[in-house]
């Protein structure tokens, strides 16, 4: 792979990036570019590698970054402030200036494929963007008095566990710095702290034999088969361009959340094959989606969720067998929540109770994502 060498070219900058096969002299205390990585569950070091995806990057994971250099006297006004006319790509690869980011065992660090040093001028300072699972679309302009970057996912399609992670950005850095160590000082480099872009949705369905009615067996001599046919949650956003933007926040080194916007959306049901459910209790739920990744979106009233529930009793005091089919139909937004958000997994669960034919909805979170509760809704 070819090496490159990045040298900002004015008279008190030092060279702000070169390659490990240059030998620098100690006298010029070059530090070498670093990553300190975090997430939702802020944590200094990589975890074990039998770790689910999705919670964290592992050990044998790796992420991409790209980084903007403001050289002093050269990408910068005389007094340090930004102007619109110039950055330099901080890393020396080729197009799209990207490096790959990965876990050093011996050296207990996160860092490229090929060290960098942080820029010596007092004014210079390097912004990161940084992301995990998916290769987007970056610019990075001068708008509106300030520079911007943008992110731009174009998500044709999603596997069903299907994990994009973003970092904050990381705005105006001099220095490797230790903000998200947990029980090791000396993890230390470019805070990044990463966010699931994505939704995820499980739909769960479990029986409540505990209530009876008049006029039917008590539930201890009765027997129940349960099942959800043509399930189907209608008019999904499936596809589109997942767009995020964040502005130099003009102030002193900071890492930055980023404002998300879903763009030409394409729309599908997401479906379930027929789901039968064996276990009578009131706990043990059936998956009727186990996981689905979903892009963020608004689900207002448009977004439904429809199935059949096929009651057949077979033990009946009198012998008889009855068999009932109940329609359900129901908008998701009632259950408490007008959109899917990012970094947010909702786990919607279908309560049957047989004796009395009632169908409950119960939304909740139970992931290690984000948690949001809804509000129970009774049919």
């Amino acid at each position: 792979m070819k090496k490159y060498l990045i040298i900002a070219a004015a008279a008190l900058v030092a060279s702000a990036a070169c390659t490990k096969s240059e030998k620098a002299p100690e006298a010029d205390q070059l530090i070498p570019v670093t990553f300190e990585l975090a997430n939702y569950k802020a944590q200094s070091k990589a975890a074990d590698p039998s770790a689910p995806a999705g919670s964290f990057l592992r050990i044998n994971d790796s992420f991409s970054s790209r980084a903007f250099l403001h050289g002093q006297g050269v990408d910068l006004n005389s007094d340090g402030t930004v102007n619109g006319t110039s950055f330099q790509n901080f890393f020396g690869s080729a197009t799209p200036w990207t490096e790959t980011i990965s876990w050093d065992s011996s050296n207990k660090k996160w860092a490229p494929s090929v060290t960098y040093y942080w820029p010596k001028g007092t004014q210079s300072f390097v912004n990161f963007v940084s992301w995990y699972g998916a290769t987007p679309t970056i610019s990075y302009a001068y708008t509106s008095s300030k520079w911007t970057a943008t992110m731009d996912f174009n998500l044709a399609t999603l596997a069903a566990d299907a994990d994009i992670l973003y970092a904050d950005m990381a705005w105006r850095f001099k220095e490797n710095v230790s903000t998200y160590h947990k029980d090791d000082a000396g993890v230390v480099g470019v805070p990044t702290l990463f966010h699931h872009a994505l939704s995820q949705i499980t739909v769960e369905a479990y029986v409540d034999a505990t209530t009876t009615s008049a006029g039917l067996p008590a539930d201890a001599n009765s027997k129940w088969t349960v099942s959800i046919e043509n399930f189907k949650i209608g008019t999904v956003s499936v596809g589109g361009t997942l767009h995020l933007t964040n502005a130099d926040p003009g102030t002193a080194t900071t890492t930055q959340a980023w404002t998300a916007s879903l763009s030409s959306p394409s729309s599908n049901d997401i479906t379930a094959a027929t789901t039968n459910i064996t276990s009578i209790s009131a706990s043990a739920a059936t998956p009727v989606i186990a996981l689905k990744s979903v892009l963020p979106q608004t689900i207002a009233n448009t977004v439904k969720m429809t199935a059949d529930v096929r009651i057949i009793d077979t033990n009946l005091t009198s012998g008889a067998t009855h068999e009932e089919v109940i329609p359900l139909e129901f908008t998701l937004a009632a259950f408490g929540t007008s959109e899917w958000v990012l970094n947010t997994h909702y786990t919607y669960r279908i309560k049957i109770q047989p004796s009395t034919s009632e169908v409950l909805y119960d939304p909740a979170v139970d992931s290690d994502w984000l948690e949001v509760v809804g509000t129970l809704q009774t049919l």
